[in-house]
C-alpha cells in the first residue's frame, strides 16, 4: 500500500510539473513576446524625445495591448477547460475567423466541420489546435499571398484530422524546416498527441495534425 501511494504521489507530482512547464510555455510564447514588444516600443519612445509620430506608435502599441488581452484570454479558455467537446474549438476558431475578416479582405478563411460524431478533448489539445490554426493563417497572410484558407476536421483513422490548407504560393521546406513557426506547429501536434504533416508547392500549403482519440474519454 505504501509502494503504490508513493508511486501515486509521483504521478501526481509529474502531472503538476507538466502542467506548469504547459503554462509557462503558453505564457512565455505569446502573451510574454507581446508585452516585451510593448516596453520595447516604449523604452524607444521615452529615449526619442523627439515626438516625431508619437500618435501612430501610441495606435500601434494600443492595437498590440489589444491583441495581447485577446491571447491571454484564448489562454485561460482553454486552461479552464478539462474536456470538451470538438464543437468548442470550433466555435473559438469561428470567432477568430470573424476578427481577423474585420482587419482584411484576402485571404478568406473558411472553417469546416464534417465530423458528425462527438469528439472529446482535452484542455492541452484544444489549445494546440488553436494555436496550430493561428499560427497556420498568420503565414498565409503575411508570406503566401494567399486568396482562401480553410481549416477542416475530418474523421481519421483512430481520431480526427485537422487541416490548415492555403492557395498562396507556398516555399521550400527544405529551406523552412528549421524555422521557429513551423517547430512549434510540430511540437503543439505532437504534444497534443498527434502525428504531425505539412507540404508545400507554389500552389499552396497544407498543414495537418492526426490527433488520435481515446476511446474511454467517449
Amino acid at each position: 500500500m505504501e509502494l503504490n501511494n508513493n508511486i501515486r504521489q509521483a504521478g501526481l507530482k509529474k502531472k503538476i510539473t507538466e502542467e506548469k512547464l504547459r503554462i509557462a510555455r503558453e505564457l512565455h510564447d505569446n502573451i510574454g513576446s507581446h508585452l516585451t514588444l510593448i516596453v520595447s516600443s516604449l523604452d524607444n519612445m521615452t529615449y526619442n524625445k523627439s515626438g516625431n509620430n508619437t500618435s501612430e506608435r501610441l495606435r500601434e502599441l494600443s492595437n498590440i495591448g489589444r491583441n495581447t488581452l485577446r491571447e491571454l484570454r484564448i489562454s485561460i479558455w482553454a486552461m479552464k477547460e478539462e474536456k470538451g467537446q470538438l464543437d468548442k474549438l470550433i466555435i473559438k476558431l469561428n470567432e477568430y475567423k470573424h476578427q481577423i475578416q474585420k482587419t482584411i479582405q484576402s485571404p478568406r478563411i473558411h472553417v469546416l466541420n464534417n465530423i458528425e460524431e462527438p469528439a472529446i478533448l482535452n484542455s492541452l489539445q484544444m489549445l494546440n489546435l488553436f494555436r496550430i490554426s493561428q499560427e497556420a493563417v498568420q503565414n498565409a497572410i503575411k508570406h503566401a499571398e494567399a486568396t482562401q484558407v480553410q481549416i477542416t476536421f475530418d474523421v481519421a483513422e483512430n481520431g480526427f484530422i485537422m487541416q490548415i490548407t492555403d492557395d498562396g504560393r507556398g516555399f521550400n521546406l527544405q529551406k523552412c524546416i528549421a524555422g521557429e513557426g513551423i517547430k512549434n506547429m510540430k511540437y503543439r501536434c505532437e504534444n497534443a498527441g498527434g502525428v504531425f504533416v505539412i507540404f508545400s508547392s507554389d500552389k499552396g500549403t497544407n498543414i495537418s495534425c492526426h490527433i488520435i482519440t481515446d476511446d474511454t474519454d467517449k
